[in-house]
């Protein structure tokens, strides 16, 4: 990736994340954001796959806006259906509140919606000659299975922040 400091509250970094998913090649475009826009609100985010809007409630206390979405494959491996794979697509927007429980330790609960929501079963050989985000090229596949609706999402995760230092 090329990073760019534009000033002390706003950093940019361009550049592409590239992987063979059982499906063929994928490129996703990458803009990794970190905005400060006040002492409360900022935006972070590897778009187009993560975005947070954050508003600081307190040290301990922060809620907003969150944004995921990424293809994933998964091989199903078992005998009935061996060298077929799973294919996930969703995007997932939720509101979030996530507390301070102690150090590093953080209870954090979103619920939301997932759009364009779908989990279909392919043949191993049936791949696409290239996908974007939102685009394949050479797309003749075939889902073995009916797919998920869009719906609601519900998530309570307990989340560990391990503390980086500064690169200087």
């Amino acid at each position: 990736t090329y990073e760019k400091e534009f000033n002390d509250e706003l950093t940019m970094a361009f550049g592409a994340i590239y992987n063979q998913e059982l499906f063929g090649p994928y490129m996703v475009p990458l803009v990794d954001l970190h905005w400060q826009l006040s002492s409360k609100w900022r935006i972070d985010g590897m778009l187009p796959v993560t975005a947070r809007v954050v508003y600081s409630v307190n040290d301990n206390m922060s809620v907003g806006f969150n944004h995921f979405g990424l293809i994933t494959t998964y091989s199903l491996g078992n005998d009935a259906y061996a060298g077929d794979y799973m294919e996930r697509q969703s995007i997932d927007l939720s509101l979030f509140l996530r507390q301070r429980l102690g150090g590093n330790f953080f209870v954090e609960g979103m619920a939301g919606r997932a759009l364009g929501r779908s989990y279909k079963q392919y043949a191993g050989d049936q791949k696409v000659s290239f996908a974007l985000p939102l685009v394949t090229f050479g797309d003749d596949r075939v889902a073995k299975n009916e797919t998920f609706k869009d719906g609601m999402i519900l998530t309570l995760k307990l989340v560990y922040n391990i503390a980086v230092p500064a690169w200087e």
